[in-house]
């Protein structure tokens, strides 16, 4: 299901620390993961507001370097029209821990994700 958003929520668990240093989100289009937005460190939270929306049926937030094992409480997407948030599902995101499949221990369990999360470990 294809969705358009313009807002990104992420955070951590930080009962366990802030482990996350540089991160990366794509979108799938034409076949292959194209890069949308990255940055450093998530921590409490981090929202990160894009200049134009996106449309797209699969988000991919992958972590680039951390310090250990993420531990991502919240992953979301938004559209936020005129100053106004609205919650969006979109099925596709997946997690990808530099090829690693461990299992964060609050994720895909988070009350607030808007859609579950793709395991990617076994």
């Amino acid at each position: 299901q294809r969705a358009t958003f313009n807002v990104v929520d992420l955070r951590e668990h930080l009962p366990l620390g802030q482990r996350i240093e540089t991160f990366a989100l794509d979108q799938w289009q034409d076949g292959q993961w194209l890069e949308f937005a990255k940055g450093t460190s998530i921590g409490n939270r981090r929202l990160i507001r894009l200049v134009k929306p996106i449309t797209a049926d699969q988000v991919r937030l992958r972590i680039t370097q951390a310090a250990a094992c993420p531990a991502i409480s919240e992953f979301g997407l938004y559209a936020e029209p005129r100053g106004k948030a609205e919650r969006v599902g979109l099925a596709g995101m997946v997690l990808d821990c530099g090829g690693k499949r461990s299992a964060p221990p609050l994720w895909p369990t988070a009350k607030h994700c808007v859609a579950p999360l793709e395991r990617l470990w076994k």
